[in-house]
């Protein structure tokens, strides 16, 4: 082989390593998958309420693939619960609208933050394209997108459950806020729901050095539901293991009530006296069962 077919051969070799390594890339494997989410639903019609974007079709479509079925959704409470449950804690199905997000990141924040100014939440809806949206910027999990998470919080235009959903998802970003912080923001909430969204991610952590601050806002808080919470939150940090009353041991119907957070056991038992032990000890398996049938 002579050397110009030599310097050909190496050419060609290059360019296919190239090619390879071209379609390889991220940016290829985005178009890629912007391409797929294009052909989800030619035909979708873009929501009036969605912002003028080049890509609000890409996200129809997208939302149209993730909605629940209609076979899902048979009776009045399973519609509210659905609303519930994507609203405040994301979508079951909600792949297409994330791969979107990531593909997109910043580009799509201006979309998605537009669909939750525009997109009034409906009580009637169970899959609205608003929620989607908050599901979008937690995936996208830019600067820029926990920014519109945290306006979209502080908002007092938007759905309960819209502004729920945005604290769910921004309590979810690593990093946020430190723990202390976060029980700093139990007082100034307006919904009881979410004080408990709040609580519940405390009470994942048992971070020892918030005892006090618990103590605090449990003695501050008006509502007894979150006041229980709040003391039960300082229960499972001094009693690691062990199962906790939810309600400062009141057991108004007769009933005392374990939650065994280590174990995922529920127990009840019947009040004997006039207040119901702060703790309990975790049950067998068969234990469990029965005492859930008392």
């Amino acid at each position: 082989m002579n050397i110009r077919n030599i310097i050909v051969a190496v050419a060609l070799l290059g360019f296919g390593g190239f090619a390879v390594w071209d379609y390889r890339s991220a940016d290829s494997q985005r178009l890629r998958d912007l391409s797929a989410l294009e052909k989800l639903a030619p035909d979708v019609e873009i929501p009036s309420c969605y912002p003028k974007h080049p890509n609000a079709k890409v996200l129809a479509g997208a939302v149209w693939a993730d909605v629940h079925s209609k076979g899902e959704i048979e009776t009045e409470e399973q519609r509210r619960g659905a609303l519930q449950h994507d609203c405040i804690r994301g979508a079951n199905s909600r792949a297409n609208v994330e791969k979107l997000a990531v593909v997109l990141l910043d580009q799509g924040v201006a979309l998605f933050s537009g669909v939750i100014d525009g997109c009034k939440v409906e009580k009637t809806d169970s899959s609205p394209s608003a929620c989607f949206a908050l599901d979008g910027l937690a995936a996208a999990h830019t600067p820029k997108a926990i920014a519109v998470l945290e306006k979209t919080l502080a908002s007092g235009t938007v759905a309960k459950e819209v502004a729920l959903g945005a604290l769910f998802r921004l309590l979810q970003t690593p990093g946020w806020k430190t723990h202390a912080q976060l029980v700093a923001l139990i007082p100034e909430q307006k919904h009881w729901e979410a004080k408990e969204l709040i609580v519940e991610k405390i009470r994942e952590v048992r971070d020892p050095s918030l005892k006090e601050a618990l103590r605090s806002a449990s003695a501050a808080e008006t509502d007894g539901q979150e006041k229980g919470k709040l003391m039960a939150a300082v229960l499972e940090i001094e009693n690691p293991g062990r199962c906790v009353v939810e309600d400062q041991g009141v057991g108004a119907d007769g009933i005392c009530r374990y939650l065994c957070k280590d174990q995922q056991q529920h127990l009840r038992y019947p009040k004997v006296g006039a207040m119901c032990p702060l703790l309990h000890e975790p049950a067998t398996p068969e234990v469990a069962a029965a005492a859930l049938g008392k």
